[in-house]
């Protein structure tokens, strides 16, 4: 009994994990900083990848920028632009883009 209850809690662990994992971007596709912060994580890599880009991004709130997803494990991003107005979310598996 007590192995059954074992592999039982085994299964329900493995199968909610990716429930609960935080979720990369799709690569291909560019992001808006706040699209990526609402993904999660991203936080500190936003901000690597803006400042290698030579983009300053200290100030209150997100400027208004387009990331682009290069993929991998880590859900690679590089800086693409700044927005002239604001930047808009695409939607689920669209780009997001600069207005």
């Amino acid at each position: 009994m007590k192995l059954s209850l074992t592999v039982l809690a085994t299964a329900l662990v493995a199968a909610l994990a990716p429930a609960v994992s935080a979720r990369n971007c799709k690569a291909g596709l560019d992001y808006c900083w706040q699209t990526l912060l609402d993904i999660g994580h991203y936080g500190d890599q936003t901000l690597a990848a803006a400042k290698a880009a030579g983009y300053d991004a200290h100030g209150p709130g997100q400027p208004p920028v387009l990331f682009h997803c290069d993929g991998g494990v880590s859900g690679d991003i590089h800086f693409v632009r700044e927005c002239p107005g604001r930047c808009s979310d695409g939607g689920d598996g669209t780009s997001d883009y600069c207005q």
